[in-house]
């Protein structure tokens, strides 16, 4: 470039028709090579760093952190209900990453995760005893289906037990920010108001919704506990207390919680005419279960139905025909009674991985680091024709 800018400057050659060819000639790969390096989008998911920037405690066990962008390069803006991947050094297990729901956004860029501190949790614990305000942590993403949706006009019914208030928390969040208009039904379930995250918060954003309803239930009530202060109602949530109240059985259905509360909910309205199309839902160990695929021992011609893959998994004995209404691989096998070992379920602690013996997979979506050469990483695969699976 300065011999360029020499030969410009003293007019020896510049304007003889050689000279501008050669330019050109030279120009173009570092054009080229410029915008492939600097223009072109990352590939995969990428980690930025974040600064924490303010820390609550809501409950007995759950913590929410308030984090924007440490540097000028920062994260897409979540939908409502999505997760982020979070990645920090754990002394004595060394980088770790996990998924945490996004329980509300902020202008700027900011956005707030709410962790539950689990017993031996390697993550959570670190989290909870290591961050300051000020301190700072990677993270990526935003990933997730499990999001509010298009709707404007519909009812919906946001129903959560536990630690799975944070999605549907970041979901009223967005209804109350637009001032929507829609029937809104905020029904949590939580043990009891020591354990009962962010009771002020959803309680006003509900009120900011002019037709918005709460029902609150503990299934554990302590002495301190008052009914219709605290909590409406005792017990667990279940489909025949949520129709005993009159919600509307043609709403959008949003449900998180711990996997059996989601499936058993799933179950229950569904028989009491919900439409299934309608009911979306997350749980803590993933989606719950699908309608079983009855399992078939090999071989594997008899397990296949016209025009769909067979998947056989070697080590469980076990072969099925692929059913396109599971999300993964995973799911497959989790409705045909084979159990491989699994962490996040969103293809970030490679917990699932298992080695493909013949046949090829697809990751959809893709994992924020690749799977190892040959292997698959069940919770976010899917077959490419037939394949055979060592799980």
């Amino acid at each position: 470039m300065l011999a360029v800018a020499h030969t410009l400057g003293a007019g020896t050659d510049a304007s003889t028709s050689w000279m501008r060819v050669l330019l050109v000639v030279t120009g173009a790969p570092i054009v080229f090579l410029f915008i492939m390096r600097v223009l072109t989008p990352p590939a995969g998911p990428v980690f930025r760093r974040y600064r924490v920037t303010g820390i609550t405690l809501e409950s007995g066990s759950v913590c929410s952190f308030e984090l924007a962008p440490a540097r000028r390069k920062r994260l897409p803006a979540p939908e409502p209900g999505q997760f982020v991947a979070v990645r920090a050094d754990v002394p004595g297990a060394g980088p770790t990453t996990r998924n945490y729901s996004v329980s509300g956004t902020y202008k700027g860029h900011r956005l707030r995760i709410s962790v539950k501190r689990e017993p031996r949790g390697v993550m959570s614990e670190h989290l909870h005893a290591a961050l300051d305000t000020g301190s700072t942590i990677e993270i990526a993403g935003p990933q997730g289906r499990f999001v509010l949706g298009p709707h404007r006009t519909r009812p919906v019914v946001l129903i959560s037990a536990g630690i799975g208030v944070t999605p549907v928390l970041a979901m009223l969040h967005s209804l109350a920010a637009d001032g929507s208009a829609r029937e809104v039904w905020w029904i949590h379930c939580a043990r009891n108001g020591r354990e009962h995250p962010f009771r002020a918060e959803a309680r006003q954003l509900v009120t900011q919704l002019p037709n918005g309803q709460a029902h609150i239930r503990y299934s554990q009530p302590d002495r301190r506990d008052v009914p219709g202060r605290d909590h409406d109602a005792e017990g667990r949530i279940n489909a025949r207390a949520l129709v005993a109240l009159g919600i509307p059985l043609d709403a959008e259905y949003r449900a998180c919680g711990p996997r059996s509360f989601v499936a058993d909910l799933r179950a229950g309205l569904c028989e009491a005419g919900v439409d299934v199309a309608r009911i979306e839902s997350e749980s803590f160990g993933g989606p719950p279960p699908k309608a079983p695929v009855a399992p078939t021992p090999r071989p594997v011609a008899a397990a296949v139905s016209p025009g769909a893959p067979s998947v056989e998994f070697s080590r469980s004995r076990v072969t099925a025909a692929w059913e396109p209404r599971c999300a993964s691989l995973l799911e497959l096998a989790e409705a045909n009674g084979v159990t491989p070992a699994f962490g996040c379920r969103a293809g970030t602690c490679h917990g699932c991985h298992a080695r493909i013996l013949d046949g090829s997979v697809r990751h959809d979506p893709e994992p924020l680091e690749p799977a190892p050469a040959g292997g698959a990483l069940l919770c976010c695969a899917v077959p490419e024709g037939d394949v055979v699976l060592d799980a």
